[in-house]
């Protein structure tokens, strides 16, 4: 598995080149948002309280506030994530919570904590590990992908090693779906659930034979643009296994 100490050459950015257009499945849309340390508590309170509201229980779509823990120069601070099964599912959601009351008073509430940035969807390709909702941090890895069938089949075969199948976390390859902007055509999400698990793989695995050799894989199919964290500061709505279908 890829890591931020021992990748050799290298879930938020998103891409033009080899991009995919928005088309049925799992997928998630991202929207940055700026805001100042004064007023992330207040945003995370807002955040809950949309969250408690009675439209928010019976969603088929996952929300997530994510704070940028390590992202370059994004000037996002936070991030709200939304996965859900598929665009159908979130375009019938979507048209209910706009217009409840709940969403006008969120919307109201954090147009004084900060400004909106960047809106990019994602289509969900493939995934593997333990699709666990304790999983908080994330390591989010940029690529431009040159031949995505091989690419996944990398991923394939590194998890079918013994590194692999020791990894604890979860993983998915998703595809720029819509709103990119730069070189980016793919990422690889990497979800952790403590810096000291990512730590503890890395420290026993990231050097292995099997790591080395899923790295070069990798290089052959695509060029790797970087990489970001975040950690997941709340969540709603269904599971996560739920809106990745599996």
């Amino acid at each position: 598995m890829i890591s931020v100490r021992h990748c050799l050459f290298s879930v938020l950015t998103a891409g033009l080149l080899a991009s995919q257009p928005a088309s049925a499945g799992p997928g998630y849309t991202v929207t940055g948002f700026v805001t100042t340390p004064a007023n992330a508590s207040k945003l995370q309170a807002a955040w809950d309280k949309l969250s408690s509201a009675a439209i928010m229980k019976d969603r088929t779509s996952r929300g997530l506030l994510m704070v940028n823990a390590y992202d370059g120069d994004n000037p996002a601070t936070h991030s709200f994530v939304v996965l859900s099964p598929s665009l159908a599912s979130a375009e019938a959601f979507r048209t209910k919570l706009f217009a409840d009351p709940a969403w006008a008073e969120w919307q109201n509430t954090i147009s004084g904590l900060g400004t909106l940035g960047a809106t990019l969807r994602y289509q969900t390709l493939r995934s593997w590990g333990d699709f666990s909702d304790a999983d908080v941090v994330w390591e989010n890895f940029a690529f431009r992908v040159k031949d995505v069938p091989a690419f996944i089949a990398a991923n394939d075969r590194f998890m079918a090693t013994a590194p692999g199948k020791a990894f604890p976390g979860q993983s998915h390859v998703v595809a720029v779906a819509a709103g990119g902007l730069s070189p980016v055509t793919h990422q690889l999400n990497v979800g952790w659930a403590s810096d000291a698990e990512l730590e503890a793989w890395n420290d026993k695995y990231g050097a292995s034979a099997e790591n080395l050799a899923y790295l070069a894989d990798l290089e052959r199919c695509s060029e790797f643009l970087g990489n970001s964290i975040s950690r997941t500061l709340s969540a709603n709505g269904a599971t996560l296994r739920s809106t990745i279908g599996r």
